[in-house]
């Protein structure tokens, strides 16, 4: 299927409006994601766009009962795109079934409507979960940092690799936090890390080499540009040395 405009990814919602005439080609991948969605709903509303691209576009929005009633428990994000593109995303959604609501968001479904000029356009549907970081993952505390290295390697536990891990593809909520965007993951991972089990909110300031090399580099990599162990101690092409500190030369 060739690549959406962004003038179709822009009125996409309108294709969705009305739920009842897609119901039927409304797929939810578990029984866990169906108290998300109101048995009686009729309506999606969008609200606001988030993320547009040429590729897919994200938005907000709740769903209506035939009078127009809002669910307010009920606040979704939509993700339109290609047919095939969310097709795979959700099945990776699935396989990280037992992460979901606490490593990644959870999924809700998947919808299709026709377009006008043949094919299908997608619509995943996963809980609405608060919004990106606004600002560096270097900046956060380090029990922050700590959380989300822990999703992170809770997501390399099933033999998956995000692969575009940074700051607008985690999601903030309070002290909480969940990673989004699979479009780039590697499902054929072979670990190089020695197997054993990491929990970074345990990890002291400094590491050990038996711990280095226990982290898969896919997760160590973005520790250390995290900054998480902030002890002087700088890697570079093999090597390990520490931070010096900085002295003015004399006039």
């Amino acid at each position: 299927m060739a690549a959406l405009s962004f003038d179709e990814h822009f009125k996409a919602p309108k294709l969705f409006n009305r739920i009842s005439e897609v119901k039927d080609n409304l797929l939810f991948y578990d029984e866990s994601a169906l108290p998300i969605v109101p048995e009686a709903f009729d309506i999606i509303v969008i609200t606001e766009c988030l993320h547009a691209t040429k590729n897919s576009s994200v938005y907000t929005g709740y769903f209506t009962d035939r009078g127009g009633k809002r669910y307010e428990e009920y606040d979704v994000a939509f993700k339109f795109g290609d047919e095939e593109q969310l097709c795979q995303e959700a099945e990776k959604y699935d396989k990280m079934f037992r992460l979901q609501g606490k490593a990644i968001p959870r999924l809700v479904g998947l919808a299709f409507a026709d377009l006008t000029r043949g094919g299908f356009l997608a619509c995943l549907m996963t809980e609405k979960f608060g919004s990106a970081l606004d600002c560096k993952l270097i900046s956060l505390a380090r029990s922050e940092k700590a959380i989300i290295l822990n999703h992170l390697q809770s997501v390399h536990d099933k033999r998956l690799i995000h692969a575009d891990f940074k700051e607008s593809n985690v999601l903030q909520r309070g002290s909480e936090f969940r990673l989004v965007d699979f479009d780039h993951m590697q499902e054929t991972h072979k670990c190089t890390g020695s197997g054993k089990a990491i929990d970074f909110t345990q990890q002291p300031n400094s590491f050990s080499m038996e711990d280095w090399r226990a982290i898969c580099p896919y997760v160590r990599v973005p520790a250390l540009d995290m900054d998480f162990w902030d002890d002087g101690t700088v890697f570079f092409k093999g090597y390990f040395g520490k931070r010096r500190a900085y002295r003015p030369l004399e006039s």
